[in-house]
């Protein structure tokens, strides 16, 4: 029997992906240069510092940039088009109705603490979950399985008994191998992405009620021909 659910944070419960890159490609382009989805994909999901921007920024308009002034600059503009964002389709019916039920609520995200907490306190969501993980909580971030074994602890139960809720492959990964119920919901950007491990992929949690994905995931079965 599913008793929790467990999310992702950037790009699931909110569209960070789109304004996340949107904002680099501003920067890049205010320096002459282009930073193309091939170079952008591969840190899709992976926690700050995995890819030196500020390096490929350097190499690709070929001088030094000013890396502070672009950092402020470019967080700045991230901070705006982020707080004008909704929470993502049927998030917020999922939230709702996993509460009257009496299901566990977690978050587990690959960003920081202080990043949540600043978008969370804007939306008032807090409320919803029992426990919150994040980089700052672990040595390794997705796609370890860390965050999710250190969820399902936290909230008392089997790995078999949640499901959890990613939008990026490298979640999914760390979801599968911590041995949850995955569901991919990409947006945007990570709908471009190849998802090779997850048990379901939707468009949109609003395409499938509540109830009939905890059915799904307490057969074990996934969305797929068997």
């Amino acid at each position: 029997m599913i008793q929790a659910i467990i999310f992702d944070f950037d790009g699931t419960i909110i569209d960070t992906e789109m304004p996340d890159y949107q904002t680099w490609q501003e920067m890049f382009q205010a320096h002459g240069a282009e930073l193309s989805f091939d170079a952008w994909k591969n840190t899709v999901g992976k926690p700050d510092g995995y890819f030196d921007f500020y390096g490929h920024l350097e190499a690709e308009c070929g001088h030094e940039v000013n890396r502070e002034e672009v950092r402020i600059q470019r967080r700045a503009r991230y901070r705006e088009l982020v707080g004008l964002q909704p929470l993502r389709p049927g998030i917020a019916d999922y939230l709702s109705q996993a509460k009257c039920l009496g299901l566990g609520l977690g978050i587990a995200t690959s960003n920081t603490r202080q990043w949540l907490t600043w978008y969370m306190e804007r939306r008032n969501l807090h409320h919803y979950f029992d426990c919150i993980f994040t980089a700052d909580d672990v040595e390794y971030a997705k796609p370890d399985p860390a965050l999710y074994l250190m969820a399902v602890e936290a909230l008392n139960i089997q790995p078999q008994q949640a499901i959890a809720v990613e939008d990026s492959p490298t979640g999914a990964v760390a979801a599968m191998r911590a041995g949850l119920f995955t569901v991919a919901v990409p947006n945007a950007v990570t709908g471009q992405l190849t998802f090779e491990h997850t048990h379901l992929r939707l468009d949109s949690l609003a395409d499938m009620p509540l109830d009939d994905l905890l059915t799904l995931a307490a057969n074990g079965r996934d969305g797929r021909e068997l």
